[in-house]
Parts: structure tokens; sequence; C-alpha cells
């Protein structure tokens, strides 16, 4: 009797139409705080010194207390690639904010379910390898434009607040003609 939907975006997170891959100016973000990502940011603040990378991944020092949520959605519409590894919880909001902003994701495997299945996420199991794999990515701009398409669809399709809204309607119903 239980169904799973995505998290979702952070509801003070304000939506900002994501620039065209081109045209933005940040090569890799993630800010956030440090408490269950020892290992990722024992690996990734090496890209910010990483020659001829625009990067921005910083530890804040609590919850909350990085950018605020409107510099933070500016800042995801002018990033290429967006790193979402886990905090407190498997799921984070940081996954759907990236999409729905049109940027290309890599962050750690996810439980799968309808809404993770043949996501245009890049999926890594340990962030040891994640200087090589942003390096690569950067410079392919196809791909790039590629993953924010599809991530944007797959927002648009999969994870938006009208589609779960669709699929948890859908649900109802089935659950109510089955009696």
């Amino acid at each position: 009797n239980l169904r799973v939907f995505p998290l979702g975006c952070n509801k003070d997170v304000p939506f900002v139409e994501g620039k065209p891959m081109r045209a933005r100016g940040t090569d890799v973000f993630f800010i956030g705080r440090k408490e269950y990502r020892e290992d990722f940011f024992a690996h990734a603040l090496a890209l910010n010194d990483w020659p001829g990378l625009k990067a921005h991944v910083e530890m804040a020092p609590t919850f909350r207390a990085g950018l605020p949520p409107a510099d933070y959605a500016a800042v995801l519409a002018d990033t290429k690639i967006a790193l979402s590894p886990r905090g407190v919880s498997h799921e984070t909001f940081r996954t759907y904010e990236a999409l729905r902003s049109g940027c290309a994701v890599i962050a750690q495997r996810q439980l799968p379910c309808w809404f993770t299945d043949g996501w245009p996420v890049i999926e890594v199991d340990e962030w040891r390898g994640i200087v090589g794999l942003v390096d690569d990515l950067v410079y392919d701009t196809a791909r790039l434009e590629e993953l924010s398409e599809r991530g944007l669809a797959w927002w648009r399709n999969r994870c938006s607040p009208e589609t779960v809204g669709r699929y948890i309607v859908s649900e109802l119903v089935a659950r109510l003609t089955r009696g």
C-alpha cells in the first residue's frame, strides 16, 4: 500500500530559468555542509584548483548557511555540472533543483524506483574519480547539451509537481476503484 514519489525541490528555492549550456559561466558547483559528506569533500574540493576549470565546491558551516535560496537558484541556472552527494537522507533536493535548472547532474547512486529508472543523472558509487569525470564531461559540449535537454524533459515528465500530482491522483483512483 506504499508508493514512492520524488523528493522534489526545496520550497524556498525559486525556479530560475537555466541559461543555454554554452552560455553558462560555472563549470561545476556544489555548496553544502560537510556532515555525512566527508568522502565527497575529500575528493571534490580538488576541483577548485583544477587548471582551467571554473569550479565552486564549498563547505557550508551549517544547514542552509551556504547561499540564500535565490542566489543558489541563480548559480544553478548558470552551472554546467551540478554535484549532488547525499546528505542526511538518501535523496537530496539538490538533484531535482539541478535537473529543473538544466544542469548535467552527477549524484550518488539512488535506490531504484519508477522516477529514477533510466533518468539522465550520472550516478557514482564513490567520489574518488570525480575530478577525472568532471574533466572529461566539461569539455564534451554535445554530451552536456544532451544531459541538459534530457534532464529538463525528465523534470517535466517525471518529477515536476504537476506530474507527481497526477501520479498521486492516479494511484488514489486505482486504489479506490479496486475497493
